[in-house]
């Protein structure tokens, strides 16, 4: 679950212990909305799939270290934690009776990624690779079963464009695409039935 987020980690120490061989740092923030076709599934006894349209818009704080002219590396992260609504569903089974709610909170957020500029255009392409924390907060009524938590891990392409105001100002516009690694969680407690759910198909466009 951490292997990744310790590599962008370690990474991001690396970048800043060799800031001397750096042409120029950027700081700032950036805004991007995203909307994906999700598919969950549920699996016990019997399976259970949904498809539903999930869209967000979310904002970020970055740092670029320009390593060499048109190349830069840098990491993007969310200083906050991204909250899902609560999801709630009533058994009225005679064995499993009663309300479960299910809610999933999105944490500590970070990507890594290098910048290619086309020269003297403002046209640049952007790829990175992201991992958070998905935690899950359940209460499930109906078995009193608990699932665990996992990790998001995502890979992300753009095409943008940069503008320089000339005030020390730099304005961009990017479009590209998000696709996230599929994500499977199992109870456990409860009955002792062994319930696993799984989310696929986390990808969609992006803009910012």
């Amino acid at each position: 679950m951490l292997k990744i987020k310790n590599l962008l980690i370690a990474t991001v120490v690396i970048l800043f212990a060799t800031s001397a061989m750096a042409q120029t740092f950027r700081i700032g923030i950036s805004g991007t909305g995203t909307k994906w076709d999700a598919t969950g599934s549920e699996t016990q006894q019997t399976s259970e799939t949904r498809t539903e349209e999930v869209g967000a818009i979310y904002g970020q704080l970055f740092l670029e270290a320009e390593v060499q002219e048109y190349f830069s590396i840098g990491v993007s992260m969310m200083p906050y934690d991204v909250e899902s609504e609560t999801s709630t569903n009533a058994q009225t089974d005679k064995a499993d009776s009663g309300t479960n709610t299910v809610q999933v909170d999105i944490q500590d957020y970070m990507m890594l990624y290098v910048m290619l500029e086309v020269p003297d255009t403002g046209v640049y392409l952007k790829v990175g690779r992201s991992s958070a924390d998905l935690i899950t907060n359940e209460s499930m009524g109906a078995t009193s079963t608990t699932y665990g938590d996992a990790s998001l891990d995502g890979t992300h392409g753009a095409l943008g464009y940069a503008y320089d105001t000339g005030y020390g100002v730099i304005v961009r516009a990017e479009v590209g695409v998000s696709e996230y690694d599929d994500v499977s969680v199992t109870s456990a407690g409860g009955d002792g039935t062994a319930n696993t759910v799984t989310l696929t198909g986390l990808d969609g466009p992006t803009a910012g």
